[in-house]
């Protein structure tokens, strides 16, 4: 269940060193919002898509197709832990495009541990430069996908969000690094 972090107060994160529950297994998450500055950080080695949710274009990285886990999951570990997504590194926190959330059905989301949100930052431990300035990211972001000539092809289906390729003739440096991403959809389908 997620949560508006900034409406919380008092919820920790203890840890996952005992938590049975595995986050990267492929039955939990399937897509991962971005913004622009997380395609540069994603696309060497995640599908990164367009999909239309809550009635708008976004950005998207598929992690998973619910049957297989995330490429990068091996023997319970991350592989690429260290140049992990910005999603994964933040987790239970996750910044949802115009809003920043916070999982609070992780096991290790409660009562003990580190407060996750304190006098309107979250705390150091959670810290990515993703989160500074984060509303005017999403405004260039929304700004981006607002200026595309909306010329899209469906490339696959997930949980009845259709993941798009883009097929126009607007070039950029985004849709070049959208393009390089779209062999790991062979990795799904």
């Amino acid at each position: 269940m997620y949560q508006n972090l900034k409406e919380t107060s008092g919820l920790r994160f203890s840890n996952c060193d005992f938590c049975e529950k595995s986050c990267c297994d492929g039955g939990q998450f399937i897509l991962a919002p971005l913004i622009l500055e997380d395609v540069k950080a994603v696309y060497k080695n995640f599908l990164v898509a367009f999909a239309r949710i809550d009635h708008k274009l976004r950005l998207v990285m598929l992690i998973s197709n619910r049957i297989k886990p995330c490429l990068y999951y091996e023997n319970k570990q991350c592989t690429i832990y260290d140049n992990r997504p910005p999603a994964c590194h933040l987790y239970p926190i996750t910044p949802f495009y115009d809003q920043v959330l916070v999982d609070s059905s992780c096991h290790a989301v409660g009562t003990q541990g580190t407060l996750l949100w304190s006098e309107g930052k979250v705390d150091a431990s959670f810290y990515h430069e993703r989160l500074e300035n984060f509303d005017d990211k999403v405004q260039k972001c929304e700004q981006f996908l607002a200026n595309l000539d909306w010329k899209f092809r469906p490339i696959f289906e997930i949980d009845g969000i259709t993941l798009l390729e883009y097929v126009g003739v607007q070039q950029n440096s985004f849709i070049q690094m959208h393009k390089a991403s779209l062999p790991f959809l062979k990795e799904w389908i």
